[in-house]
């Protein structure tokens, strides 16, 4: 299951000005850290995801990914997090060919079988144990132009 849903928020532009003055930072969680986090204080994309899906959210959080900042992982599921993954885009213009593309293994690797293009005030919500990834390998921007979304997981 992958849905799309526009025009998600009536007032995306307050939100995103409200996360952008959030303080983030890094996690570590064993060998992997986690850069340009912050946690949601609103719960307004949650409460759409949790419409859309009957679960609960049991994690939101904020990732802020500018230009060279090193991830741990690239093709990955959330199938430990939850049920549903939820990814809210707040760019109000993402750079060319920003998005998530969903993977299949082929062989020995993946095969890229769906892109869902970034589109600001999009939610996309779908099945946590799809192999997912950013579209854009090496993310994009700087300060408020840099990549940032909103993640919920829901149970």
């Amino acid at each position: 299951m992958i849905r799309i849903l526009d025009d998600v928020l009536p007032d995306p532009m307050g939100y995103l000005s409200e996360v952008r003055r959030l303080p983030f930072r890094n996690l570590t969680f064993g060998p992997d850290t986690f850069r340009g986090i912050a946690f949601a204080h609103r719960r307004d994309v949650d409460r759409v995801a949790e419409l859309q899906t009957g679960g609960a959210a049991v994690l939101s959080f904020f990732r802020r990914s500018p230009l060279g900042q090193r991830e741990p992982n690239y093709v990955h599921s959330d199938e430990g997090m939850g049920r549903f993954t939820g990814i809210y885009y707040m760019n109000p213009e993402p750079a060319e060919g920003d998005g998530t593309a969903f993977w299949e293994r082929e062989g020995d690797g993946w095969k890229m079988v769906r892109l869902v293009p970034a589109r600001f005030n999009r939610l996309l919500i779908f099945r946590a144990a799809l192999h997912h990834s950013r579209a854009l390998f090496d993310n994009y921007g700087e300060g408020d132009g840099a990549r940032l979304i909103q993640v919920v997981f829901l149970r």
